[in-house]
């Protein structure tokens, strides 16, 4: 019988029955099963570990939702970082994927443009707070101790809903906001002047 075209699934029933009809073990078909079981007593046991360290991953994973499982966790997680230079390397490439794409997924949700000059280029646009008020709301998503900004602010910018406070404009109407009071795209030149 040919298995090429059967997958594996497939192959392993075929296997099974195999060694089942011929008094084997069904799953090593080397030594006959203890009477009324499918596997002998070495499989059998095998069989028990694999599910009982399947029920500790289980334990363990719920243990490390807990506060003291999250700090046991933190620390093995930055001993296993040091280890090897590789580790650093791979958890750096991990991490800066995730907070590009949660940034773009907050971009995106408020429109993929200024709303003042129209720029589309995802690399050139920034969260604006409409009531300048960023300060301050940075202060409260860190608990007063810094200004907080980056992946923790777009984590509480999704978290918070998206909250229409909050609008996209490219840096330079963004800057122009923050130094003038207003963006040039919206006033003339003499009623936004660079000297105040």
């Amino acid at each position: 019988m040919a298995y090429r075209n059967k997958t594996n699934a497939q192959y392993k029933k075929h296997r099974y029955d195999t060694f089942a009809a011929m008094g084997l073990c069904s799953r090593c078909g080397k030594e006959p099963p203890e009477t009324n079981k499918k596997f002998c007593q070495p499989c059998h046991d095998s069989f028990r570990r694999i599910q009982s360290t399947t029920a500790h991953a289980e334990y363990l994973r719920r243990w490390r939702q807990t506060d003291a499982g999250r700090k046991s966790s933190t620390k093995a997680t930055l001993k296993w970082r040091h280890k090897k230079p590789e580790n650093m390397a791979r958890f750096h490439t991990t991490a800066a994927r995730y907070r590009r794409k949660l940034r773009f997924e907050v971009m995106s949700h408020y429109g993929d443009h200024c709303v003042c000059c129209g720029e589309t280029d995802q690399f050139f646009l920034s969260l604006d707070h409409i009531n300048n008020d960023g300060k301050a709301h940075r202060l409260v998503i860190s608990n007063g101790k810094y200004s907080s900004g980056g992946a923790n602010f777009f984590r509480h910018v999704r978290r918070a809903g998206y909250p229409d406070t909050l609008q996209l404009l490219c840096f330079n109407c963004n800057f122009a906001k923050a130094l003038y009071g207003a963006c040039p795209h919206n006033y003339t030149f003499s009623e936004v002047s660079p000297c105040r």
